[in-house]
């Protein structure tokens, strides 16, 4: 996801949807991620969270 924003900085001045719908997807995915959704999360569940960020 990082990298997407970074993309997306990169151009400002059009040629940026499939940027925004990666950006969307990625978030999508984090938002749906079991450490939001569970009430008792761990560490682990944190940590990975991370990881996916940064992939």
């Amino acid at each position: 996801m990082i990298h997407t924003y970074t993309a997306l900085s990169q151009h400002p001045h059009g040629g940026s949807t499939p940027l925004r719908r990666t950006l969307i997807y990625e978030l999508r995915t984090l938002y749906t991620h079991p450490y939001w959704s569970r009430p008792g999360s761990s560490y682990a569940d944190l940590v990975e969270l991370r990881h996916r960020a940064r992939e």
